[in-house]
């Protein structure tokens, strides 16, 4: 029986979703022992070391350290269409190291019903857009997620990678156009808005699913905003790297940060294959049924069990 490492949230730990990997597991001759790191990540790197097999959440460490280990990891994170509707997951990697790039996954149909998704989870008409003669949405980041950490290059150099992104902005979006400056909902405290143009505006209230419609464009980092958006059908610029990189589906402008200007002109590609690949590949609900069936888990499983014939 392989020892499965079980790093993961309080979110996964309270919901359903724990015991539907366990049975999972156990049923393939696996046991997972749990740890909350969201309570703490002190012992993270002791328990991925001593086992067999791990699942984690993103806990900020690199994509080499992780592959590194030479055991098989499963990669949770934070759903990228409703976080709170299950987790994201992989069997490779995060972002633009994830399975779904490097092997371009969201180029394959699904048959999962992305307009009663949209309708019921965010009130809108899947790929309908938002307001053409509306502001341009800025979704702001926390500094220290991995995400911003490890997929901007353009900041590659700078602690303060918040501040070149409204920088980068300032210089390249059209100087003419209205501009909504969302920050984090963590980091809204310490956001200020000294020395931006006169027509950007600070946005703080409503839901930003509320919000979003309302706007001609939105332009990020790389926030889980980013595959939303796409799934409202409205332009999506990004400045860093993910899941999507490659695909298509957004403005990509983490090389050559001027082709921001050209965001509200621009049309998305294969954005129902990609939303669809976010909702049925690479996720799995906080409320699986037992018949539910991933192909990422799948692979993980398979991977373990590929390990325990060899040895």
């Amino acid at each position: 029986m392989s020892k499965i490492a079980g790093l993961v949230t309080q979110c996964v730990l309270e919901s359903p979703l724990k015991q539907w990997l366990e049975r999972q597991c156990n049923n393939a001759g696996n046991n997972i022992d749990w740890y909350d790191v969201t309570r703490s990540t002190a012992e993270y790197k002791k328990r991925f070391e001593d086992a067999d097999a791990v699942m984690t959440w993103n806990c900020r460490m690199p994509h080499w350290w992780l592959q590194s280990r030479k055991k098989p990891v499963l990669h949770l994170d934070n759903s990228l269409i409703n976080q709170r509707a299950g987790v994201f997951v992989d069997s490779y990697g995060y972002f633009s190291h994830s399975h779904l790039c490097r092997d371009r996954l969201w180029q394959a149909s699904s048959e999962i019903d992305l307009v009663k998704i949209a309708e019921k989870e965010f009130g809108w008409k899947a790929f309908s857009n938002g307001n053409p003669d509306g502001p341009i949405l800025v979704a702001m980041q926390c500094e220290n997620d991995c995400n911003i950490q490890f997929e901007f290059p353009l900041a590659k150099h700078t602690q303060h990678k918040n501040q070149l992104f409204i920088d980068l902005l300032k210089d390249n979006l059209p100087s003419e156009a209205s501009v909504l400056i969302r920050p984090h909902p963590r980091e809204r405290a310490k956001f200020t808005m000294e020395e931006l143009p006169s027509n950007w505006t600070l946005n703080m209230e409503g839901e930003f699913k509320h919000v979003l419609p309302t706007c001609s464009a939105l332009v990020t980092v790389n926030s889980t905003c980013a595959s939303e958006a796409v799934l409202l059908g409205i332009p999506t610029a990004v400045l860093g790297t993910g899941v999507f990189t490659g695909s298509g589906v957004m403005l990509e402008c983490h090389l050559e940060p001027q082709q921001v200007a050209q965001i509200r002109s621009f049309k998305t590609l294969q954005a129902q294959q990609y939303c669809g690949a976010l909702r049925t590949r690479s996720f799995i609900p906080y409320w699986p049924e037992d018949s539910y069936n991933n192909p990422e888990f799948r692979l993980w499983l398979e991977c373990i069990n590929d390990r325990k014939l060899s040895s």
